[in-house]
């Protein structure tokens, strides 16, 4: 199955918050996610809302600390794991970077939820099959801000969609990156979703 995340073409993005919106389709169902997504001088929280299969999470990914907090907020705990120090950039969305075709194609440009935008065509390889599918790089942050793989109903390649929506271009606020105190914290997933039954 190919996932598609957003992800930042440079560093000119310091700050902004928006709604993230993802979609996938598999086997004649389509599923939509909207999350609240929050970035910051490399610094980043994601707001995921409960659904009938997985509770209300929360992430903030700290490259500046080597670390991310995984945050259930319904049973007040959360657990660490390590994160490339450092980095900058959007590192939850790093994993669409490498699918980003280096050559790829410009057709045109494009506005998207009013931002003037680039889309360019791009094409890759899962499990030994090509596909092609489409990006739109935002002008004002060079930020990748909407995706859209057609797919071709494969396991491999189900197809989907990302896209920023709601954009904000202003600093969230510092509390934001910061762990809640008074949580239960523990040493590892496992352990936590123990508890959260």
């Amino acid at each position: 199955m190919v996932a598609f995340l957003l992800c930042a073409q440079n560093a000119s993005a310091e700050g902004f918050s928006a709604d993230f919106v993802s979609t996938s389709t598999f086997m004649g169902q389509t599923v939509v996610k909207k999350d609240k997504f929050f970035f910051s001088h490399g610094k980043q929280r994601t707001e995921s809302p409960a659904t009938t299969q997985t509770p209300e999470t929360i992430n903030i990914i700290r490259p500046d600390l080597g670390m991310a907090w995984h945050i259930y907020p319904g049973i007040k705990a959360y657990y660490e794991s390590p994160c490339n120090k450092g980095q900058e950039g959007l590192q939850k969305l790093e994993a669409s970077g490498a699918m980003i075709d280096p050559n790829k194609t410009f057709i045109g440009n494009e506005e998207i939820n009013g931002r003037p935008t680039k889309k360019y065509s791009c094409t890759n390889k899962a499990m030994g099959r090509s596909y092609q599918y489409f990006i739109w790089i935002d002008d004002a942050t060079g930020l990748l801000i909407k995706t859209d793989n057609p797919g071709d109903g494969t396991p491999y390649n189900p197809g989907g969609t990302t896209e920023y929506i709601n954009f904000q271009n202003a600093l969230p606020s510092e509390s934001l990156f910061e762990c809640p105190t008074g949580y239960t914290k523990y040493t590892s997933m496992m352990e936590l979703m123990k508890h959260l039954h």
